[in-house]
């Protein structure tokens, strides 16, 4: 199940960053929110969303 990423979390997010296209995402085994460049991505209009083609992963840091 796909969860929303609060509000808080993204406000951690540097503005340099934020500038570009980027994404956040969370891995429960590792406990981290990751963030990624969207570098490319493409929409399909059958399923009507659209997927990272390319992204780089910029540096993580483990909160608490």
């Amino acid at each position: 199940m796909a969860s929303k990423i609060h509000a808080e979390i993204h406000a951690l997010t540097l503005e340099s960053i934020k500038k570009g296209g980027y994404g956040i995402y969370w891995n429960e085994r590792s406990g981290r929110y990751y963030v990624y460049r969207d570098l490319a991505h493409v929409y399909n209009p059958k399923t009507k969303r659209s997927a990272v083609l390319e992204m780089v992963s910029l540096p993580t840091a483990r909160l608490g």
